[in-house]
């Protein structure tokens, strides 16, 4: 099976240049200054959706596919996200639906919790008549794919997802039984129904998520759509 590099998702960062002049021996050129904690930085840019709540000078995330809670980052965009928040009057510690873009970072050493944190760099928006279902959680099921098919297989691939947004994927011979491929990496949402696995930056598989059974229908360089349907 192979994998192939992500596109479409590469970040890339403005060049920011300042140039001034000295017409005058009085004047003061004005800049300002940009750091990694005014722009959001990092190669991919993924989608998170959840629950947000601000409380107490802090903010989290409980995503609602993989049930995570993610603090959340005060850089990046996060003050517009609250800003839009707090406009619409929530109640105290009230959980609002919240779809952003964005990507996990370490914490701060002197920081407790959680050890990442999301950084937003984009809003999508607020929704107060959605909330998570947890039917739609990916972390408490295996999905399995046989190939050619189940009633003639000879292969079984296998994925099981954890809410650190790493993942296993892996493939056995049925007969005799032998383990042919072991891949473990990252996963995250690219939009609402849109899912990626990666492995060293590459892609493994790429494809959506079908809400109506939790069915994940997939496909990479080797094959054309592939369903791996959730087990209990």
């Amino acid at each position: 099976m192979k994998t192939r590099k992500l596109i479409g998702l590469l970040f890339i960062l403005p060049l920011l240049a300042a140039c001034t002049g000295n017409k005058q021996s009085d004047e003061t050129a004005q800049t300002e200054t940009f750091t990694k904690d005014t722009i959001p930085t990092g190669p991919n840019i993924f989608y998170f959706n959840g629950d947000f709540t601000y409380y107490a000078d802090a903010a989290t995330l409980k995503d609602c596919i993989s049930g995570a809670i993610l603090p959340v980052a005060m850089k990046g965009e996060y003050l517009k996200v609250e800003k839009k928040y707090q406009e619409m009057k929530p109640r105290e510690t009230e959980a609002i639906n919240c779809g952003v873009m964005g990507y996990l970072i370490p914490k701060e050493t002197d920081e407790e919790g959680p050890d990442m944190q999301l950084l937003i760099t984009g809003l999508v928006g607020f929704d107060r008549t959605v909330s998570c279902n947890p039917e739609n959680i990916i972390t408490d099921a295996v999905y399995a794919t046989y190939h050619p098919d189940e009633k003639e297989a000879q292969t079984k691939t296998s994925i099981t997802f954890d809410n650190d947004y790493t993942f296993q994927c892996t493939t056995y011979q049925l007969s005799p039984v032998k383990l042919v491929s072991d891949y473990k990496g990252h996963w995250f949402r690219t939009a609402k129904d849109n899912i990626v696995l990666l492995v060293n930056g590459e892609v493994l598989y790429e494809g959506t998520i079908d809400y109506s059974n939790m069915n994940l229908i997939l496909q990479n360089d080797d094959e054309k759509e592939v369903v791996f349907k959730k087990k209990a």
